[in-house]
């Protein structure tokens, strides 16, 4: 497991590393009023698979953004609970958004869409995005089972 987070992390870093030259490259160009052609959709399309790709692994690592105002006031089988309820929903909606983002995925494929400046087909990007997204969706659920904390006590769903 701890091979393929490595392999994740250093695949979103690669990708920024290349959003960053992108950027780089398009302000320079611009100064000489060329632009990079197709810019902002390389970065659009960087951000989504960095997002998507890190998810599953924040996920697992327990590391969303959360809010304990009122952890201190419950005991720790209702944190317990609380946990079971944060997981099952994040489960359900990421489920619920992966096969949103298939079914839209298919149907852009079967049209033929593709983004304006490159002619990337969207249905690919909509998939990629699917799938990362059920993929998250059973990080949710088993990091129901991964105990109370994944890497400290102060970090949860």
């Amino acid at each position: 497991m701890k091979t393929l987070e490595r392999i994740m992390s250093y695949l979103a870093a690669a990708i920024m590393f290349a959003m960053m030259l992108v950027t780089f490259v398009d302000v320079t160009g611009r100064q000489f009023n060329q632009p990079l052609r197709g810019s902002t959709e390389v970065t659009g399309v960087s951000l989504m698979l960095v997002i998507f790709l890190m998810l599953p692994l924040v996920t697992l690592r327990r590391s969303h953004i959360r809010v304990d105002l009122f952890e201190p006031l419950f005991g720790k089988v209702l944190f317990a609970v609380q946990r079971v309820v944060a997981g099952l929903m994040g489960g359900v909606l990421f489920g619920l958004m992966a096969y949103r983002l298939w079914t839209l995925g298919m149907r852009s494929l079967s049209r033929g869409s593709v983004t304006i400046d490159l002619g990337i087909p969207e249905g690919y990007l909509l998939l990629t995005m699917s799938i990362f997204s059920a993929i998250t969706a059973v990080a949710f659920v088993v990091a129901i089972f991964l105990g109370s904390n994944a890497n400290n006590s102060s970090e949860g769903l």
